[in-house]
């Protein structure tokens, strides 16, 4: 066989009489051309590869950005309930503050005042109880803040220098890993539902305290305290004495406090004026305060009084002047304190 050939000639010869044609093939282009086809396939089976990798990563991605979103959502509805934990914790703290306003006004407590009778009183507060106790301000301060019960890391969310980890997952600026903020969330919720119990129990002791110093304030201000005459002489003192009248021996049920005549008697605890009239058994001119709690208060021989019965009286309030009308050897006022019906020594009560 000669040299190879050059071209590769294919004759066509049709069945009829048409005439034949014939058609020149090169192996180099031959060759040529399915190396193309070869190129193609690989080319084609390579794109096919990358792209089933893509779309496997990008079904991750979407997977990963589906659970960020679940967990967005979790940490947003944790977020929300800490955001209404905090409100009830601030809320909590003003009433603690009003109450420590409160005490603050009030003297610190004693034991437990009697019942009182049936009879209404107005509270009489501090600065109108003239003569009553003195007063101190507690030194105590909570030093409880929001800022300090939150972790660094999530306070942000709840006192307003971060908007919502929504708006954060899709900026990317997660703080941490989403598990690890969610779970500090959790955290932080659960401590700040103890810390809201705790307060509630504190808030409820101090409203306990209040209302015991505010009955203890009330007490104070009704019991007989203090010099019902300013500047005045006991002429006389509770107890057995002879009479100054003759007669012999008799019980003194109250104390005779000397003073000029006009000088003014003012009632020496807050109660209502249950008497205002001359009184027979020699105590002339006569007033009798009845303050609850059991007491009452007579003031004897009086010059004139400025009360009406039913009028509504505060410890300080003039009530009269001494004088020395009834049974009486010269100007002064005859005192008693009386405790469940019974007069007692009111020496205790001057102080």
């Amino acid at each position: 066989m000669s040299q190879r050939a050059s071209r590769l000639t294919i004759i066509v010869v049709p069945p009829t009489g048409r005439r034949s044609y014939s058609l020149n093939l090169y192996p180099a282009l031959l060759g040529a051309g399915a190396l193309l086809v070869a190129l193609v396939i690989a080319a084609l089976s390579l794109g096919v590869w990358y792209f089933q990798g893509e779309v496997k990563r990008l079904q991750a991605e979407v997977g990963e950005m589906e659970q960020l979103r679940q967990q967005a959502r979790l940490q947003q509805a944790e977020i929300e309930q800490m955001k209404q934990a905090a409100e009830r914790v601030e809320l909590e703290l003003m009433q603690i503050r009003q109450l420590e306003r409160d005490l603050d006004a009030m003297t610190e407590g004693g034991p437990t005042p009697p019942s009182r009778s049936s009879q209404g009183r107005t509270a009489v507060t501090p600065s109108t109880a003239r003569g009553g106790p003195d007063f101190s301000e507690t030194q105590s301060r909570l030093g409880l803040t929001l800022g300090a019960v939150l972790p660094g890391d999530v306070a942000p969310y709840i006192i307003g220098r971060r908007d919502t980890l929504a708006l954060d997952l899709k900026l990317a600026r997660l703080p941490q890993a989403a598990d690890r903020t969610l779970a500090t969330a959790r955290q932080t919720s659960t401590t700040m539902q103890l810390q809201l119990e705790a307060l509630q129990r504190s808030t409820q002791s101090l409203i306990d305290g209040r209302e015991q110093l505010a009955a203890r304030l009330e007490y104070l201000a009704h019991r007989p305290t203090g010099w019902p005459v300013y500047g005045a002489e006991i002429t006389d003192e509770y107890g057995p004495r002879w009479s100054p009248f003759g007669g012999g021996y008799q019980f003194h049920d109250g104390m005779d406090l000397g003073q000029d005549y006009g000088t003014p008697i003012y009632a020496t605890g807050a109660g209502t004026v249950v008497y205002a009239d001359w009184l027979a058994g020699g105590y002339g001119k006569c007033v009798i305060i009845d303050h609850g709690y059991g007491y009452r208060t007579l003031y004897g021989h009086m010059q004139d009084w400025n009360v009406t019965v039913g009028q509504e009286v505060v410890r300080g309030d003039l009530i009269g002047w001494v004088g020395s009308t009834g049974l009486s050897t010269g100007p002064h006022l005859h005192y008693e304190v009386q405790l469940n019906g019974v007069a007692v020594d009111p020496a205790p009560y001057l102080n």
